[in-house]
Order: structure tokens, then C-alpha cells, then sequence
């Protein structure tokens, strides 16, 4: 009985651990997958994210669009 009862204890123990690192996975795949999508968001709009910061490309225009433009 004796044996058992600890047996049973590492048992619960290995449960809650494999909840644990369940939920840790799931977090760390919807933080992925969030990250992920808001990086091709902000790359549809010329900005991209580095480890040396954040860079703003500019939209490449021609000559022809820009006085297009300025006659609006």
C-alpha cells in the first residue's frame, strides 16, 4: 500500500507536468503565429523588423507618378 501511494504521487506529479508543458506549447504557438502574421502585415506596408531595429522602406516611384500626383 505504502508503495503505492508514493507510486501514485509520481504519477499525479508527470500528469500536472505534461499539462504544464502542454499549455507552454500552445502559448508559445499562438505567440508564433501571431508574430508571424503581423511581420507579412507590417512587410505589405514596407516596414521590416531586424535585430538592429525597425526599418521603413520607401515605395519606389517614378518620375511619371510623382507629377501624377502632385496634379491631383
Amino acid at each position: 500500500m505504502e508503495a503505492l501511494k508514493k507510486f501514485l504521487g509520481l504519477i499525479i506529479f508527470f500528469l500536472v507536468l505534461c499539462v504544464v508543458a502542454g499549455f507552454a506549447f500552445v502559448v508559445y504557438s499562438i505567440v508564433n503565429e501571431v508574430t508571424n502574421t503581423t511581420k507579412q502585415k507590417m512587410e505589405k506596408k514596407n516596414i521590416s523588423f531586424s535585430k538592429e531595429g525597425m526599418q521603413v522602406k520607401m515605395k519606389h516611384r517614378t518620375a511619371e507618378q510623382e507629377s501624377d500626383a502632385a496634379q491631383r
